[in-house]
């Protein structure tokens, strides 16, 4: 979901565009829905002789039986009826989506959004002047074309090392607001935040964490019912990778893989947030638990990712038999950080909880906070940077006290709520290092969903229903491929599978035997927008010699070297300055890179990096 609304003048409209463009955003005109039309669909109902207000509704799915019908009949009564059902059942609809309506007598205006699965908004006010989207390249693009100025900021990339979700430090530039979850933007002659836009009572209606787990379950298999439903008998998931929450195509193959007879082993093996929405599923569907972590895997999870994994765990990854859980990337293993390590389970299973009573909003903070600091991440904070995390704490906590859920059922109300994901981190650096979102979820997917079913289509991150025309059958679609082809080992019965993925190396087979090896002629990219940190020509850094250190630390070398060159001209950004403890920091950069420790070093290391690069005006493509 993308949409832009300002009301900037902009007196070159080709030159912002082009600005758009190179930002790799297009501009999307009113549209009219035609067989399920484009995933960002516009409709306006400017034309309605009766109607007072212009309607633009932009969504990825939507699975209501009235819905579909309306957007096969764009007359007057079924648009008002549209947005009746989108401002009252947002439940009904998959994935994001935003409903704007205009006043045309008043030139007011109310954007709302879905409050089950908000992406966060950004607000960029000036005086008289705004400009609102959720992709954050928008205002970044449009406010500088039309003579506004943005100060980027560093203290996300910072939060998000320590938190796991960097926007609830704020937007990375200083003067863009972020709209959370469940509120809502109204416009006339100012601009406010309202908070429950859309008159939706929270889904649980205060319910227990046992009967919110059948609460989601049925609400999500109705949901893939009918967005099967209506593809004349095809059965249709959708995993929009880059639009739509993933999570959808974990319900579908929750709800559907035992009637269809589908081979469905496993859902997550990371901690990511959902994995967590597939465990109330899989709990209600009988798919077993897991109840934490192999210890032969466990010996290779630093202790941030012990602290993370198993807490994420305990909260319930669905799985149906054998071994539960593998980190086949220890180092991507936090990919995702989120709150549920908070409260450190769910009400039945506190792992991380010590007290003997159960825990109250304050007790989340600071149990949080000392794990943090038993596993060495706050050494490299002052006592001031140490409060500036507690008041994030408490300040995302508050929502939920302010609302009276319980402390121990904080984390299912985050989810319930919406998550404001984070995608700074792991993600950005990843990026940098030729491997894109897509890419790892593609990874992700492979190592831990086997269907038995047809082929799978993407294009540029999305659905390509041409193909899946072409296809017929039962299809899944979303998990993306590199290209149309198939990728038989997906399919393959489990003895199989290892030939498929491992063929004999012979003397003609490349190096790396799933590798193109025309791809592999291509020349590695020189571009000084390139973020990596593979070795490349820069006068500026000093001199080093990798091959004195050993495979596993090279990174933390690199990086060391990395900042010892650029992180001074960082250190006065923001407060900086004043919430990390630069002693620390200077002591981190001068020592042997032999005698320290992997985690949590290098990501610390590499929260500094990123604060370096988003300063030095490089762009890390993480806050779409």
């Amino acid at each position: 979901m993308e949409f832009l609304l300002s009301n900037l003048p902009v007196d070159d409209a080709q030159a912002i565009l082009e600005r758009l463009n190179r930002v790799r955003i297009t501009e999307a005109p009113l549209t009219t829905v035609s067989d399920y039309g484009p995933f960002q669909t516009y409709l306006s109902a400017a034309a309605l002789a009766e109607g007072s207000h212009d309607l633009v509704f932009d969504g990825s799915v939507f699975v209501h039986d009235k819905l579909i019908s309306n957007f096969r009949n764009l007359d007057g009564p079924s648009l008002r009826d549209l947005e009746d059902m989108a401002s009252s059942r947002p439940g009904d609809t998959a994935g994001c989506f935003c409903l704007v309506s205009i006043d045309r007598d008043t030139g007011g205006f109310l954007i709302q959004f879905d409050p089950l699965n908000a992406y966060p908004c950004f607000l960029w006010r000036s005086g008289d002047r705004f400009a609102v989207s959720n992709n954050i390249h928008f205002i970044g693009a449009l406010v500088p074309a039309t003579g506004g100025r943005l100060t980027r900021s560093v203290l996300p990339y910072l939060a998000d090392f320590a938190l796991g979700s960097g926007y609830d430090a704020g937007s990375p530039y200083e003067e863009i607001d972020i709209v959370g979850p469940g509120e809502a933007l109204r416009g006339g002659p100012d601009l406010q935040v309202v908070r429950r836009g859309i008159h939706m009572q929270d889904a649980t209606e205060g319910a227990s964490y046992e009967e919110a787990l059948d609460h989601a379950a049925q609400r999500l298999r109705q949901r893939i019912e009918a967005l099967a439903a209506a593809f004349d008998g095809q059965n249709v998931f959708f995993d929009l990778t880059g639009g739509m929450d993933s999570r959808m195509v974990l319900a579908a193959v929750v709800a559907r893989a035992p009637r269809l007879g589908w081979d469905y082993r496993t859902m997550y093996d990371y901690p990511h947030p959902d994995g967590h929405c597939a465990a109330l599923i899989g709990e209600t569907f009988g798919l077993g638990r897991v109840q934490g972590i192999p210890w032969f895997e466990r010996r290779g999870l630093s202790a941030i990712q012990q602290m993370r994994f198993e807490t994420f765990v305990s909260m319930g990854a669905g799985a149906k038999t054998g071994t539960t859980i593998s980190v086949p990337y220890t180092d991507t293993a936090h990919i995702h950080g989120g709150y549920g390590e908070i409260a450190g389970g769910t009400r039945n299973s506190l792992r991380f909880w010590s007290g003997t009573h159960p825990p109250t909003y304050p007790d989340l903070s600071e149990n949080y906070l000392a794990r943090l600091a038993s596993i060495g991440l706050l050494r490299y904070f002052t006592p001031r940077g140490i409060a500036w995390l507690r008041s994030l704490l408490e300040a995302r906590l508050g929502t939920y006290e302010a609302a009276g859920a319980a402390a121990t059922d904080a984390p299912l109300h985050f989810y319930n709520l919406g998550r404001l994901r984070s995608h700074f981190g792991m993600l950005s650096r990843l990026r940098g290092q030729t491997r894109n979102y897509i890419d790892l979820l593609y990874d992700i997917h492979l190592q831990s969903c086997a269907l038995k079913a047809a082929p799978m289509a993407r294009m540029k991150g999305k659905v390509n229903l041409d193909l899946i025309r072409r296809v017929g059958g039962d299809a899944v679609a979303g998990l993306p491929l590199a290209n149309e082809e198939w990728d038989a080992a997906l399919f393959a019965k489990e003895e199989q599978r290892a030939a498929i993925r491992k063929p004999p190396i012979t003397a003609k087979t490349p190096k790396s035997f799933q590798t193109d090896p025309v791809k592999r002629q291509i020349p590695p990219s020189t571009s000084e927008r390139d973020t990596s940190f593979r070795p490349r020509l820069d006068p500026n850094l000093r001199k080093y010699d990798m091959t004195t250190v050993a495979a596993p630390l090279r990174d933390v070398y690199r990086r060391q070297a990395f900042l010892a060159t650029y992180l001074p001209e960082t250190r006065g950004a923001g407060d900086l300055e004043t919430l990390l403890d630069w002693g620390e920091v200077d002591a981190l950069l001068s020592a042997p890179a032999e005698a320290l420790k992997r985690h949590p070093v290098e990501p610390f290391l590499q929260a500094l990096c990123d604060c370096v690069i988003w300063l030095r005006n490089e762009e890390l493509s993480v806050f779409a």
